[in-house]
């Protein structure tokens, strides 16, 4: 009798290896193509190397859970050989994959993010005046995308002169009174519309003051060009927020100085005491870089992606990812 039994167990347990088998080959052959979401039927394609790591860990898993059945009397195992085939893998039996996959995944990205250090240059060309607030909510604007994307590249800024008005008078003029005698009743409408766009940007126009030549201010960006491009960019930042926001005069002296001195630039005050210092760069970046620019704020980046005007953070982001595609 216990022979008997024992030969039946023996048999059942080769049906059982020969099923499991067949089964695997069934599961192999369609390579795990597809399997259920949990929450649905919905079906999600795998590449072959994925499928082939969620058959290989699903068979595992299933011998395990075998294993323990065959130990505890055989009742899992009668279970196991009488349930249908499956067509598809439930999420719920490769979850423990997925998860480890995806672990190990994010795992291997944030060592490779961490140990890739290099990171794509982008040269940005701006061409722009020191009293033109389009320039500056331009420039506010590239500042928030570099921002944003800072981690991806590397940024090489360089300004260029461009005059709106180079025959305006040195001493300074009134702006109100400068706008009106140049747009007429439509500069009423121009300082409402900047007011609105400055609040955008976190800052409060202010249209009081005086308005004037601007060449001393481009000589002095000049100058700090020659002590980084980072000077430049704090440079402007400290002009535009003196003029545009505090009443100050862009052909004060004093305030050309308070802004270098606040950008960290060294002999502003000898180099500007000179009035033929710079002169000859500017006028020939003028006469050549800005010669066939109609307007501004103008931006090239990486010298083949062009931008007119003051454009929205989204914009420079693509064109960064463009220009070092």
């Amino acid at each position: 009798m216990k022979q008997s039994m024992k030969s039946r167990s023996k048999l059942h347990l080769r049906n059982w290896r020969q099923k499991k088998r067949e089964r695997s080959a069934r599961i192999e052959k369609s390579n795990c193509i597809e399997f259920t979401k949990k929450n649905g039927n919905n079906l999600e394609p795998r590449d072959a190397s994925e499928n082939k790591r969620q058959t290989d860990s699903c068979r595992s898993s299933r011998n395990l859970g075998i294993g323990a059945g065959i130990k505890d009397g055989g009742a899992r195992l009668l279970k196991e050989l009488h349930s249908p085939p499956p067509t598809t893998l439930e999420f719920s039996r490769i979850t423990p994959c997925k998860n480890w996959c995806s672990r190990r995944y994010s795992r291997i990205m944030a060592q490779s993010a961490d140990t890739n250090t290099d990171k794509k240059l982008v040269r940005v060309d701006i061409s722009s005046d020191t009293v033109c607030p389009w320039c500056f909510v331009g420039k506010k604007y590239l500042d928030k995308a570099i921002s944003i994307s800072k981690d991806q590249y590397n940024f090489e800024l360089k300004w260029h002169p461009f005059q709106l008005d180079p025959t305006a008078p040195k001493e300074g003029i009134d702006k109100r009174e400068y706008y009106r005698r140049k747009f007429g009743s439509r500069s009423e409408q121009m300082e409402a519309r900047m007011s609105e766009v400055f609040k955008t940007i976190g800052l409060e126009y202010n249209l009081s003051g005086l308005t004037g030549n601007t060449l001393d201010s481009h000589r002095l960006i000049y100058f700090a060009g020659l002590q980084g491009v980072g000077k430049q960019r704090d440079l402007v930042e400290e002009l535009c927020l003196g003029y545009f926001t505090q009443a100050k005069y862009i052909g004060d002296r004093e305030f050309l100085l308070e802004c270098a001195s606040k950008a960290g630039i060294e002999g502003a005050s000898e180099f500007l005491q000179d009035p033929n210092k710079g002169l000859k760069e500017v006028e020939n970046e003028l006469n050549t870089y800005s010669a066939d620019i109609t307007g501004v704020p103008y931006f090239v980046i990486n010298e083949t992606h062009k931008l007119s005007g003051a454009q929205p953070p989204e914009v420079f982001l693509r064109a960064f990812q463009v220009s070092t595609s």
